[in-house]
C-alpha cells in the first residue's frame, strides 16, 4: 500500500522512493509520479520537500527505461559542501533520474543531481539492509531492473 513497505520502520533509516501511485491526500504526495528521499520510516512529504515530480504527470509510467543513480557521501561538513576528507557528522545523498553514462561505479558521478539532501549522520546508518519494495494499492505494475550495480567504500 501507500507505505511502500517502508512506512513505520523503527530507528534510523534512509530510502529513495520511486512512487507511481496517487496517495496525495494522506501522504501529501506532490504528484502521482515522483521520486523522494525518505528518512526514519516516513514516506510523508507534508514537511519534506526532498522530492522530484518529473516533466509530465505520468513520466514514470511511460513505458520507457529510466536510469537511476544514488550516491551517499559521509563525513561532510554542516552544509555538505565538503565530504569525505575530514571527520564530519553530516552526510549527503544524491539521486539522479534519467541520467546518461551514470553506470560507472569506479568514480563519483559529475552531473547535477535531480534531488539531494544533506542530513545528520547517525552511526546506526553504518549498517546497511538493502532491498526493494513497492506498493500499488489495488492496482498492479511491473518493474524491471535491467542493470544493477552497488559499491561500498
Amino acid at each position: 500500500g501507500g507505505g511502500l513497505g517502508y512506512e513505520g520502520l523503527d530507528g534510523k533509516s534512509l530510502a529513495v522512493e520511486i512512487d507511481t501511485y496517487p496517495n496525495i491526500w494522506w501522504l501529501c504526495d506532490p504528484s502521482n509520479n515522483h521520486v523522494g528521499i525518505d528518512m526514519d520510516g516516513s514516506v510523508r512529504h507534508c514537511s519534506n520537500p526532498d522530492y522530484y515530480e518529473g516533466p509530465t504527470p505520468t513520466w514514470l509510467e511511460d513505458g520507457s527505461e529510466h536510469s537511476v543513480r544514488v550516491e551517499i557521501h559521509t563525513n561532510c561538513n554542516r552544509r555538505c559542501t565538503r565530504c569525505g576528507r575530514r571527520r564530519g557528522s553530516y552526510a549527503l545523498i544524491k539521486v539522479w533520474i534519467d541520467c546518461s553514462n551514470c553506470d560507472d561505479l569506479t568514480r563519483d558521478f559529475g552531473g547535477v543531481p535531480t534531488i539531494q539532501k544533506c542530513f545528520t549522520w547517525d552511526n546506526a546508518l553504518d549498517y546497511v539492509r538493502f532491498g526493494f519494495t513497492q506498493g500499488t494499492g489495488g492496482r498492479t505494475q511491473q518493474v524491471k531492473i535491467w542493470y544493477f550495480g552497488i559499491k561500498f567504500d
